[in-house]
């Protein structure tokens, strides 16, 4: 095998080739994940792997998988749906970015907002969806096919 890369790297990569001054990528879709260029003059030894000679000469740049979702606690202000949905994760506090963007979890934290808005606000007159009490039963999915609906007098931008 002579190269390795997750699809943070390789949109980059692929960008690239058409436009050689992409120097970013973002993924976000069930996680979320960047990858960036960056000089290898700011990159310490150490990090690199052992390589020809003649890479260490003609080589400018790499890219470095950010692993951005990686952020945890206390960078982002989080909403009660998103710290209850932390609170249950198998590992608190890790991975915060993901669980407020990545497609896993975005329809989750919607039914958790739907809930307590039936619970404490008296939404639907305070009944309980079936299935709704079920972790992860609302998917993002139908959060996307509800976005879509036209309500009869609501405005619509298509």
């Amino acid at each position: 095998m002579s190269a390795l890369m997750n699809d943070t790297e390789a949109t980059l990569l692929s960008h690239a080739f058409v436009n050689p001054a992409t120097r970013i990528s973002l993924i976000c879709g069930t996680g979320c994940n960047a990858a960036v260029q960056l000089p290898l003059s700011i990159i310490s030894a150490h990090k690199l792997a052992v390589r020809p000679d003649e890479w260490n000469v003609a080589a400018k740049a790499v890219i470095v998988n950010t692993e951005i979702s990686m952020f945890g606690e206390g960078i982002f202000p989080l909403s009660r749906a998103d710290r209850e949905l932390d609170l249950n994760s198998s590992h608190p506090g890790f991975q915060i970015l993901e669980q407020l963007t990545g497609g896993r979890y975005l329809g989750e934290i919607c039914r958790l907002t739907f809930l307590a808005g039936i619970k404490e606000d008296g939404l639907l007159r305070g009944v309980m969806p079936g299935g709704m009490l079920e972790k992860f039963s609302f998917t993002t999915a139908s959060m996307s096919v509800l976005e879509q609906l036209v309500l009869p007098g609501s405005q619509s931008d298509g």
